[in-house]
């Protein structure tokens, strides 16, 4: 249990940073950011902030404990983001091997969410083992 709640804690925090300083960037609106946002990829300036806020909402849904169906689109909306930023990197363009970092992110997300499933498993595991009496 022990193994598997560092497991988590470690994907949960790298994928929360990685995920936040860009988050913070497009809510500060900094130039670069906002510049390749609306200018690379074409979205509208409103865009950037939005994006910015949604995933500070989403890595708090998974840092939050407890809400275990908030927790759940919290992982499906990141991914959903990591995705479009994929697709759109790809719909302007770019070469499929500019975006082997975003590899890394869905790692990180991928493990995130393993490593929560698996530590609420033996959580209900193990209470369901003290609960109940043991027949022999």
């Amino acid at each position: 249990m022990r193994k598997i709640r560092i497991a988590f804690w470690i994907f949960t925090i790298l994928f929360s940073l990685s995920m936040l300083f860009p988050a913070f960037s497009a809510i500060l609106g900094e130039k670069e950011t906002v510049k390749f946002i609306t200018e690379h990829f074409g979205y509208p300036a409103y865009f950037v902030f939005f994006s910015g806020i949604v995933k500070v909402l989403g890595i708090a849904a998974i840092l939050i404990p407890g809400y275990p169906r908030v927790k759940e689109w919290a992982y499906a909306g990141l991914a959903f983001d990591l995705i479009s930023v994929v697709y759109s990197s790809i719909a302007v363009g770019d070469s499929i091997i500019a975006g082997w970092p975003m590899l890394i992110y869905f790692l990180l997300l991928a493990g995130s969410y393993v490593y929560y499933h698996k530590m609420n498993a033996s959580v209900s595991t193990a209470a369901t083992d003290t609960m109940s009496p043991k027949l022999q």
